[in-house]
């Protein structure tokens, strides 16, 4: 696989971006249907909108519910975030719960060192946070300067949490009601300087979203590196056009030696 490295130099016209973490909230109440789908589905489309919006910039995805893990590590391609986007579902992580400070933790490790490019967390949830450790989550973000943009995903009456084709209960066997907290993501989004955000569009909040981003400072995340240039083509063809002349005097020599009898047959 003989290849050519060069180092070509960003132009003025390669698109420039920046860094973003979307932290997605996976827990049994994601599956209230106060919202159309359901919670994930409508926080699945606003992940799928602001990423159309998102080319030169680099996402990853955590996802969290009573512990958080990183779903796909930072990367420039978006169609392959898009594939990974598209599995998630409540249930993922088998520890459940809502553990908004470690979901923040693993965001900002997320996001990795230092770069020219600002970078950013969207986290999308319902809010319920029964886990505790929030302000360390923040102390993390705020080291770095890290914002975070927080969409509170559900309707303020809240609803029941489907689960296995039934409602999912207390200890007293009465169905659960899941309701959105404002509150606490507002607390995390004022506390990094972000910003928070709820309505029915998922568009709409989309596009907010994205005119948050794009006041970050930009920069190019691809141009630049080592460029590779394969040169597998040329010797490649000499090796077919060699293989098919081989093959073609393999059949001349067969029909050559097929006329000639060293042991013939003699009737008596």
């Amino acid at each position: 696989r003989p290849q050519l490295y060069t180092h070509a130099p960003i132009s003025a016209q390669q698109s420039t971006g920046v860094d973003v973490v979307f932290c997605i909230d996976v827990s049994n109440s994601m599956a209230a249907q106060d919202v159309k789908p359901n919670r994930i589905g409508f926080a699945k489309q606003i992940v799928t909108h602001t990423m159309q919006q998102l080319s030169g910039s680099r996402v990853a995805i955590v996802i969290f519910a009573g512990g958080a893990y990183i779903r796909l590590p930072l990367t420039a391609d978006l169609s392959t975030a898009q594939i990974f986007l598209a599995d998630i579902q409540p249930g993922m992580v088998s520890n459940q719960g809502t553990n908004l400070g470690q979901a923040l933790e693993r965001s900002a490790q997320a996001l990795g060192s230092p770069s020219q490019a600002g970078k950013s967390v969207i986290m999308l949830t319902d809010g319920e946070d029964h886990e505790g450790g929030l302000e360390e989550g923040i102390e993390s973000l705020k080291k770095q300067r890290i914002k975070v943009y927080v969409v509170t995903i559900g309707l303020p009456d809240g609803a029941n949490i489907p689960i296995g084709g039934t409602l999912l209960t207390d200890s007293l066997g009465a169905p659960v009601l899941s309701k959105p907290n404002p509150e606490i993501t507002a607390e995390i989004a004022n506390a990094t300087g972000g910003g928070s955000f709820v309505g029915s569009s998922p568009r709409a909040i989309s596009d907010k979203l994205v005119n948050q981003l794009r006041t970050l400072p930009q920069a190019s995340l691809s141009g630049g590196g080592p460029q590779i240039e394969e040169l597998y083509a040329l010797p490649m063809l000499v090796a077919l056009l060699l293989l098919i002349l081989a093959n073609g005097i393999m059949r001349r020599k067969s029909r050559l030696f097929s006329r000639i009898q060293i042991f013939g047959h003699h009737e008596a």
